[in-house]
């Protein structure tokens, strides 16, 4: 958008671009699209920090004494979700999926 003054209820959406070929690809981390607002009914402030389009990537978790059930994948990238599930005799502490996220949030 090429505005330079945003009022109350304007929202802005972001996107990443495309990488070049043989790259990874870019993740959005945040909020794709932010609104002007105000917390004081005087001074505008945006609903969330703009995002970042980052490169995030994850190694193939691994869980001992467990065994991965979905989301195979030779590359994890930002919200891509695993499923574990515990070898016989054993059980699951906490969750049964996991996130690749950004390691700074």
């Amino acid at each position: 958008m090429d505005k330079e003054h945003f009022v109350y209820g304007d929202s802005v959406t972001y996107w990443c671009h495309s990488p070049r070929r043989g790259q990874r690809p870019f993740s959005l981390v945040g909020e794709a699209t932010i609104i002007c607002t105000t917390t004081d009914n005087m001074n505008g402030v945006w609903s969330s920090p703009a995002p970042e389009c980052k490169v995030v990537t994850c190694k193939q978790p691994r869980v001992e004494n467990g065994k991965l059930l979905s989301g195979y994948r030779p590359h994890y990238t930002f919200g891509d979700t695993v499923v574990f599930d515990c070898d016989l005799h054993y059980s699951l502490s906490g969750s049964g999926a996991s996130s690749c996220r950004d390691s700074d949030l």
